[in-house]
């Protein structure tokens, strides 16, 4: 995906070489192709060349884009990319195929490429392209004013070759950064190149990709192009007097006297700062979000936005911001890229790459991350998508960088207490009480049912033989308190005979049977996002005709400095069962280097989870009499 600056002045034509030339190829280059292809490879289609150049005189980019498909089904992967780029890009296409040693060359219609305008002034563009079967060569061709933000040097799919050169230019002057796990073939002054770049693989539990994969990013410090000039900010000192000067963020913030009558009503029922906290929270969430995340106010007049009930996600915090500084709390905007962004260094003011703003304030010696688009978080917790590394504070005459940590745990404790029939049938109850992180991820899931019913539907969806005879669910709606639900059951046929032997799983249908971490090795961290912490009490009561004759041992196991612990235990009087198991991952992110121990953790979690409670059925006393005789 490429991001671009873009100036707005009239074409030029111009041609080029570079190693393809669009539209361009031999009966025996395409023949080639297919000879040194492995078509036995898992993917449907694999880039031949990705070649980008910018022409410094006529202050034009052009990228050329050679796709191969391997498969029938290649086509799939270019109709569901997305390329977002100017709304003054030209774009071309070609489809490339052999027919009777001959080519056959196609041009794309403007009707197969789908355009979708987005904010500030760029357009997303999809190909959906006939005349493609397997062995079909397609060429895309974009062209536009300025020069990338971004340069993808790795995919989801294979690239033979991916080479972008930006020469010195007196127009234009940036600063670059290279990122990613693989390394290129040649890493020059102007010009980079990636040979045989293997496709990127997405391993369970790991960040946004967008982080991990290879790329060169750019940053225009200024431009001076044919009477249009200007700068953007280099260090953050400068940057303050950016966004002070900016009409969609300064002044923004500016003029809060609409919020008077509101202020009024809060002071009036609130004593202490933490409680007109809460009630300003409140008061911003009434802001319907449009699902747009902004570094920058859709209007200068947020006063609008607040009358109209609706906006993005900079207006609605922004007059979080002006509401709480009116209340007389220390508040401030805080600007961070958001995960799905990628990260941001914070070394340098990378305005481009900064997406979004949520408000920061403290109450006495707490601080708090609050994001009113969120309608089921509490004041308390900062929204998972804002975990990123590290944010910026813009504070009147200075910034400061904060580290974002999770301020909560998922945590969840499951209660059991069941009773277990003499006709192998198990009747009680089950009691999920859920916290911070684990509460919101429940909130945001109910709510997308339409009735109770339907998430009872979902819930017995996947265990097998129950049957939910009530469910009571408790403080759905008080965001500061756990989520707790109430489950009364029955299931049937819990017990397996083998060996003379009755067999049960005491975590009945929450049996986990996978270890998440499937690979042998891992290349990139191991990203659970903020810590999780579970607890399972299981209480069983054993019928009359049944003897317990062997519960799994109990067993602790914790890694290096606490960053992971299990623990479980059992016991019993013979009439009943109690057991406990507890995990905690105590630290969101394990580096490559601690993934086998962490791997060989859950083997142990998975293999004590599953491991059964005996029984064996007791020998009626009037049958024990007659083998004495």
């Amino acid at each position: 995906m490429l991001l671009f600056y873009i100036i707005f002045i009239n074409s030029i034509v111009f041609s080029y070489n570079s190693p393809v030339i669009f539209g361009k190829i031999s009966t025996d280059e395409y023949k080639l192709f297919d000879n040194n292809i492995d078509t036995n490879e898992s993917f449907s289609c694999m880039v031949l060349c990705d070649y980008g150049y910018f022409y410094s005189d006529e202050f034009r980019f052009v990228r050329t884009l050679r796709l191969k498909i391997l498969k029938t089904e290649g086509c799939n992967w270019l109709e569901k990319q997305t390329f977002i780029t100017p709304d003054q890009t030209e774009i071309r296409g070609k489809i490339i195929n052999l027919y009777n040693n001959k080519l056959d060359i196609k041009k794309i219609r403007n009707s197969s490429i789908l355009k979708k305008n987005i904010q500030n002034r760029y357009f997303t563009a999809q190909f959906f392209v006939p005349f493609v079967k397997k062995g079909s060569i397609i060429d895309l061709e974009f062209s536009y004013r300025g020069i990338p933000f971004e340069w993808q040097f790795q995919l989801d799919i294979p690239v033979k070759w991916s080479e972008i050169i930006i020469p010195d230019s007196p127009y234009i002057t940036f600063q670059k950064k290279i990122s990613g796990y693989e390394p290129l073939f040649i890493s020059g002054k102007d010009r980079w190149v990636a040979k045989n770049m293997p496709a990127f693989y997405r391993e369970p539990f790991m960040g946004p990709e967008v982080n991990f994969k290879t790329k060169i990013e750019f940053e225009v410090i200024s431009i001076n192009y044919l009477g249009f000039k200007k700068k953007w900010p280099t260090t953050w000192k400068s940057a303050i007097t950016y966004f002070r000067k900016n009409a969609y963020f300064g002044g923004a913030l500016r003029g809060s006297f609409y919020l008077n009558n509101v202020v009024k009503k809060i002071h009036e029922k609130c004593d202490t700062e933490e409680e007109m906290l809460k009630a300003a929270f409140a008061e911003a969430k009434q802001i319907k979000w449009d699902k747009k995340e902004s570094l920058f106010s859709s209007t200068p007049f947020i006063n609008i936005v607040y009358k109209n009930k609706y906006g993005n996600s900079a207006d609605i915090n922004m007059a979080l911001i002006q509401l709480l500084k009116k209340l007389g709390l220390h508040a401030s905007p805080l600007i961070l890229s958001t995960r799905q962004n990628g990260s941001v260094s914070h070394d340098f003011p990378n305005i481009r790459k900064l997406n979004y703003i949520i408000a920061f304030t403290k109450v006495g010696s707490k601080h708090y991350y609050l994001d009113a688009t969120q309608q089921f978080i509490p004041h308390n917790l900062i929204p998972l998508k804002c975990l990123n590394g590290s944010g910026r504070v813009l504070y009147r005459n200075k910034t400061k960088k904060i580290v974002l940590k999770p301020s909560g745990k998922r945590k969840e404790i499951i209660a059991y207490d069941i009773k277990l029939n003499k006709n192998t049938t198990i009747n009680g109850t089950i009691k999920y009480k859920k916290y911070e992180y684990a509460a919101l991820n429940f909130r945001k899931k109910y709510c997308t049912f339409n009735t109770h019913k339907d998430y009872l539907k979902e819930f017995k969806s996947d265990k097998s033989g129950i049957e939910i005879l009530n469910l009571i669910i408790k403080n759905l709606n008080d965001l500061n308190l756990p989520v707790i639900e109430e489950f009364e059951i029955k299931l049937d046929d819990q017990l397996k005979l083998i060996n003379g032997k009755f067999h049960m799983s005491p975590l009945l249908f929450k049996q986990v049977t996978k270890n998440p971490l499937l690979l042998k090795e891992r290349k990139y961290p191991v990203d659970f996002v903020c810590p999780i912490e579970k607890k399972y009490s299981i209480k069983i009561a054993v019928p009359e005709n049944l003897r317990i004759i062997r519960l799994p041992k109990s067993l602790t196991k914790t890694l290096p400095d606490n960053s992971a612990k299990f623990t479980f235990s059992a016991s019993n009087d013979g009439k009943k069962i109690h057991l406990r198991y507890s995990y905690s991952i105590n630290k969101p992110i394990f580096k490559p280097d601690e993934y086998k121990p962490l791997k060989h953790f859950f083997d142990l979690i998975l293999q004590k989870m599953s491991e059964p409670v005996l029984f064996q059925e007791k020998v009626p006393e009037h049958t024990m009499k007659l083998k004495k005789r």
